[in-house]
């Protein structure tokens, strides 16, 4: 085996079989996010952090129509389950004020 034949990435699991695969996480609502899913499927030889420096640069370079196809995938995504909405649009930071009696 060579030095760097790839199966020492910390982003791959080995099977038993040999080979090896990568994790590239589910489609997201957010396109950069979708963008970097892909990048890193096609380009999954290097370290995350350096994938994830080139596709931050990549994505900085892209016009408005090649970013298009990332936004609708993430348009079509729906919301996680399990979230709850929020009563009547109040944010957990506001609180109630106590009425305080007159005397």
């Amino acid at each position: 085996m060579g030095d760097n034949d790839g199966a020492d990435n910390d982003d791959a699991s080995s099977r038993k079989d040999g080979s090896t695969t990568y994790h590239s996480g589910p489609v997201t609502r957010n396109p950069f996010l979708n963008f970097l899913r892909e990048y890193r499927l096609s380009n999954g030889n290097k370290k995350v952090v350096d994938i994830a420096i080139e596709g931050g640069k990549l994505w900085r370079k892209m016009d408005e129509s090649e970013k298009s196809k990332y936004k609708i995938m993430a348009s079509k995504v729906g919301r996680r389950h399990g979230r709850r909405r929020r009563r009547h649009g109040r944010s957990r930071s506001r609180r109630r004020r106590r009425r305080r009696s007159r005397r």
